[in-house]
């Protein structure tokens, strides 16, 4: 996971960046820069390009059949009920669970951003949108015979999860900042 996305950020996520730049200044008479939110643009960038080579274009291990499970909280439980017997490697469980959380952290970081007052139903329809479509987009991927991952409603919850922790971590960091800022 680590050398892949090592590998993501150096092939494509770099130049990704250098494009974006070049195309940004041939801009700067048109559009002033903002040196403060062109550093979001490129940090959204980046992370966007990472994301997609780890969710979609990761090679994973192939299958014959798809891999589907919509039954909600049943892998979860699963990766929970293996722990204490070891029938599962605890970093195969930590990093299965933890890193959707983590992968869609940023995700909420940025929607704070873009909507500091956004309605918690909002933020849901989003954040449920979002992850909807990774997962369809990983059976489209699967039925065109381009990827195999495992299509898998608790991935959608732990992505919302993650999706939630960046908004609202973000939220709270930016308030506590604005109170000390003012004392």
């Amino acid at each position: 996971m680590l050398t892949w996305l090592l590998q993501s950020i150096i092939f494509l996520a770099i130049p990704a960046t250098v494009l974006y730049i070049i195309i940004r200044l041939l801009f700067v008479k048109k559009y002033k820069i903002n040196l403060r939110m062109e550093m979001i643009r490129i940090a959204f960038l980046s992370y966007l390009v990472c994301f997609i080579s780890i969710v979609w274009l990761k090679p994973t291990y192939t299958l014959n059949y798809i891999p589907f499970n919509a039954i909600p909280f049943k892998t979860i439980a699963q990766y929970f009920i293996a722990l204490p017997s070891n029938d599962l490697p605890f970093l195969i469980t930590f990093s299965n669970l933890l890193g959707n959380i983590v992968l869609t952290v940023p995700l909420g970081f940025f929607i704070f951003l873009i909507n500091k007052r956004i309605r918690t139903l909002t933020l849901a329809l989003i954040a449920s949108s979002i992850c909807l479509f990774i997962e369809f987009v990983q059976l489209v991927l699967h039925l065109l015979g381009l990827g195999t991952r495992i299509i898998d409603i608790d991935d959608v919850i732990l992505n919302i999860v993650g999706i939630y922790l960046g908004y609202y971590v973000t939220k709270c960091l930016t308030k506590s900042l604005s109170i000390t800022q003012k004392t």
